[in-house]
């Protein structure tokens, strides 16, 4: 009897661990999907202001 309840409130314990872990697991995902986003958006910018910069340099063309 005691067994019983014992054996299943541990199981019932695993399964909401794993759950978690697995929702953890998609968050952290999608996470690292919007900073590598965020990294490539910060990284066409600065090439953008690179290529102002260089633009500005330039002896204008006749």
């Amino acid at each position: 009897m005691w067994l019983n309840i014992i054996g299943s409130i541990i199981i019932l314990f695993i399964i909401v661990l794993t759950i978690r872990g697995i929702m953890r697991d998609k968050n952290s995902s999608k996470s690292k999907h919007t900073i590598q986003k965020n990294k490539e958006k910060s990284n066409s910018k600065i090439k953008k202001e690179i290529e102002e910069v260089k633009r500005k340099q330039r002896p204008p063309e006749m």
